[in-house]
């Protein structure tokens, strides 16, 4: 049977990629051997999944659906800036997220509990909810870039959450390319009116 790449995932608004992506344009004079993140395949990872059997994407389907159960559309921020594993060893470059009501934090327990169910192994790192956008190549420490990045203002940009994706991560020569296979709706934050 085909296996399919999938992870969890929600979506970034399209202010917010273009303010991560005019920064990263400014990055990417100043370092070399960095793998920018193509801005169309931002994203907020919830739970990287890993190759399952192509017909068993139904069994996560409804995995997502009981995780969400009960979670209301929410919104995050971006906020911080950082990098794993630390600034004398930079490996990723990442963009934080500001989550006042640990909504990404529940969901993600949820999701991590109900795929357990399916094989899947758990987490066992405390998750920190970022946006991963870049790479930086073995050995690689672009002091100018990385100081760039630690100043860079992003600003304040606020992301409204409505549905949690199921993704399709397909590698081909230009890279990986995401694709939504499933979408899981959050609850409407208002009490649905019947009637006038």
């Amino acid at each position: 049977m085909p296996l399919v790449r999938v992870f969890v995932a929600v979506s970034i608004s399209e202010e917010a990629r273009a303010a991560i992506a005019s920064m990263m344009k400014e990055l990417m004079r100043l370092g070399e051997r960095i793998r920018w993140i193509p801005p169309e395949n931002l994203h907020l990872t919830l739970k990287f999944v890993g190759e399952v059997d192509s017909q068993r994407v139904p069994e996560f389907e409804s995995a997502l659906d009981r995780s969400i159960d009960g979670f209301s559309q929410f919104q995050y921020s971006l906020e911080a800036k950082g990098c794993f594993p630390n600034w004398n060893q930079p490996r990723i470059l990442w963009v934080g997220v500001k989550d006042t009501e640990n909504r990404l934090v529940g969901i993600h327990r949820e999701i991590d509990r109900n795929f357990q169910t399916l094989g899947i192994p758990g987490e066992n790192r405390r998750f920190k909810p970022h946006l991963t956008i870049a790479r930086l190549k073995q050995g690689a420490k672009p002091e100018a870039a990385l100081s760039a990045f630690q100043e860079f203002q992003l600003g304040e940009y606020r992301v409204d959450v409505r549905e949690v994706h199921l993704m399709r991560s397909a590698l081909g020569p230009s890279g990986a390319q995401y694709n939504i296979l499933y979408s899981a709706s959050l609850r409407s934050p208002y009490p649905e009116t019947v009637g006038h």
